[in-house]
């Protein structure tokens, strides 16, 4: 289907669904790599452009961003929960800069 025959019969473009794609695609994952030759085109256009939360290595991906916010949202065992963070600004950091253009 052509462009122009699409978008003749009213619809919107061909690429009407580009939005649901994996959203770890554009991180160069090496577990993504083998899937992306073209030789995988087919599971590539199956999981990573259409179903990809059906793909294996989308659900793994996902269990490491999780265990990684989980420990990273713990608090560092040698310092205390409380601790107080002093920060010097000096004045003309603090003052507002001209704007040059």
């Amino acid at each position: 289907m052509r462009k122009r025959e699409c978008c003749a019969r009213g619809e919107d473009s061909i690429m009407k669904g580009h939005g649901s794609h994996c959203p770890f695609l554009n991180r160069s994952d090496p577990q993504c790599a083998e899937y992306l030759r073209l030789g995988s085109l087919v599971h590539a256009f199956e999981h990573c452009w259409g179903e990809y939360r059906s793909c294996p290595v989308y659900a793994d991906l996902m269990m490491q961003r999780r265990a990684r916010r989980r420990s990273a949202a713990q608090p560092v065992p040698d310092e205390p929960a409380n601790a107080v963070i002093q920060v010097t600004v000096t004045r003309r950091a603090a003052e507002p800069q001209p704007v040059t253009a």
